[in-house]
């Protein structure tokens, strides 16, 4: 987490300038370190996760929400696929 942190400070030196955080900056000279604080920062979102996973009541939510976010996911493209398809003007 420090070596993100670190490498981040260094792509957005004057983050007061920033008005939003873009992590696929394009600051082309340092790419590579763009792509490097990308894979750190998926890796730390990676453990985050895992670290989540073991508290039990935030468990048993985050699984159930998981589960069924697909089925809400199918509606709404049936929703889009429903008015396409009834659509005769």
């Amino acid at each position: 987490m420090a070596v993100w942190g670190g490498l981040l400070y260094i792509t957005f030196p004057e983050p007061y300038r920033v008005t939003y955080l873009e992590l696929a900056s394009r600051n082309y000279p340092i790419y590579p370190l763009c792509f490097i604080i990308a894979i750190l920062g998926t890796l730390m979102f990676c453990k985050f996760g895992c670290l989540i996973d073991r508290i039990p009541v935030v468990n048993t939510v985050l699984r159930f929400i998981g589960k069924n976010s697909l089925y809400l996911y199918m509606i709404h493209c049936l929703d889009k696929m429903w008015d396409e398809f009834w659509d005769f003007r």
